[in-house]
């Protein structure tokens, strides 16, 4: 399939058209193999910045949120050796507390971060107060087979929402925010009430919103009665947000 960074161009080619004014990026988990060869990851940092790079005359913004400071740097030498670091404002911390307090409209935020699907569900609710529509929320990693545990308990809770989910190339998930009438690329559909790619979502995962306790699950009133699996039937509150940890 394409790298996944060539699929965020094309979107990102698409909302500039619709909005017509400067868009902000953010992606969380910058490129971990900073290397043209020899891996499967995407090198979405390099072609996002290489597209901002390309408007010269719209004053895009660009962030890339890493955790790790190893990665991070390696990605910034290797932007750096093509020209495009300037492009990219860089974070380094938990991309939980940099989402909960970025304070910015967002138009397009790729979640690459943690292949926890609680980890996931956080990062995306912390980011979607931020998402100005039209707009996009983008997770890696939910339709591959080879690694599709990331968005087990977003999606569902995006389709809860009442938004509308993608499967974008059989491997990322596009979950819209006023853009349904996005033009899907090839091997890539909306997802329908019944369509079996949804079975996926069905799992036995068994979290406590609350505790994080299986024992206790059945103790509380779960905001979503009929959801398709256990965490979000045990959703308690509008406020939930799993706490991230605290690293010394």
């Amino acid at each position: 399939m394409r790298d996944p960074g060539l699929l965020l161009v094309d979107m990102l080619t698409w909302l500039a058209q619709q909005k017509a004014a400067p868009l902000r990026i953010v992606e969380c988990g910058t490129i971990r193999h900073p290397s043209f060869e020899g891996h499967e990851d995407g090198l979405a940092t390099y072609h996002l910045a290489r597209w901002i790079a390309k408007q010269r005359h719209t004053p895009h913004e660009f962030y890339s949120f890493e955790l790790t400071a190893g990665h991070l740097k390696a990605c910034q030498a290797f932007l750096r050796d093509d020209g495009l670091d300037d492009y990219v404002t860089f974070g380094l911390g938990d991309a939980d507390l940099l989402l909960e307090h970025f304070c910015q409209p967002i138009d397009l935020c790729y979640l690459d971060a943690g292949a926890s699907p609680v980890e996931n569900l956080s990062q995306y609710r912390r980011a979607e107060k931020w998402l100005r529509p039209p707009g996009m929320m983008v997770i890696d990693d939910v339709f591959d087979p080879r690694n599709a545990d990331r968005g087990l308990v977003t999606v569902p809770y995006a389709r809860l929402e009442g938004h509308k989910v993608a499967c974008i190339a059989g491997r990322l998930a596009l979950i819209s925010f006023g853009v349904d009438d996005y033009p899907l690329p090839a091997d890539s559909y909306w997802l329908q009430p019944g369509d079996p790619m949804l079975l996926k979502f069905r799992d036995d995962t068994r979290y406590c919103a609350n505790c994080h306790c299986a024992e206790h699950s059945d103790v509380h009133t779960g905001r979503f009665k009929d959801a398709p699996n256990q965490f979000l039937r045990n959703m308690v509150c509008d406020n939930f947000v799993p706490k991230p940890e605290v690293r010394e």
